[in-house]
């Protein structure tokens, strides 16, 4: 009988027996998202301070939940990192389900905000209220990645 697993619900342990996923310590690991990035503007620093000042005046009127991060936090950046802009595009809400080599686990969910290039999964965002820690959407992330199609390797960063 197939499990079915909600992604939120799902655990790293989980997700590293049945994805056999090992953590990647290395600095050298994915270089090339880390060499030659392009300077930000004084403009998107001014940008990016307000967004973070909004988010500290949110953090006086709990509970903030989901839906205010994305407006208030996720959206801006997207906008100032211009990821609404060619070559890339994204997709809210997108459904994903990936199982296990041996089929008897599927996992089921949606991600929050995917950043597309072609095929290339730039980015996957899962916005969670600000009483969590970053932590909290961690394995719900991972599971996400795992059913990226363009994934071979799979490691843990």
């Amino acid at each position: 009988m197939v499990e079915t697993i909600s992604a939120k619900d799902v655990t790293l342990k989980q997700l590293k027996t049945i994805f056999d996923l090992q953590p990647v310590e290395d600095d050298q690991f994915f270089r090339e998202w880390q060499d030659k990035l392009p300077e930000i503007t004084d403009l998107q620093k001014q940008m990016l301070d307000r967004v973070k000042a909004g988010y500290f005046n949110l953090l006086y009127y709990p509970p903030l939940l989901e839906k205010p991060v994305n407006m208030a936090i996720v959206s801006p950046l997207l906008f100032i990192g211009e990821f609404y802009l060619l070559p890339v595009h994204f997709k809210a809400e997108n459904a994903v389900e990936i199982s296990a080599s041996d089929e008897e686990i599927v996992i089921k969910g949606s991600i929050d905000t995917l950043v597309l290039q072609e095929h290339l999964w730039v980015m996957v965002i899962e916005s969670k209220r600000a009483s969590f820690s970053i932590e909290a959407g961690l394995p719900q992330i991972i599971a996400y990645m795992l059913a990226n199609p363009e994934g071979e390797n799979r490691a843990l960063a």
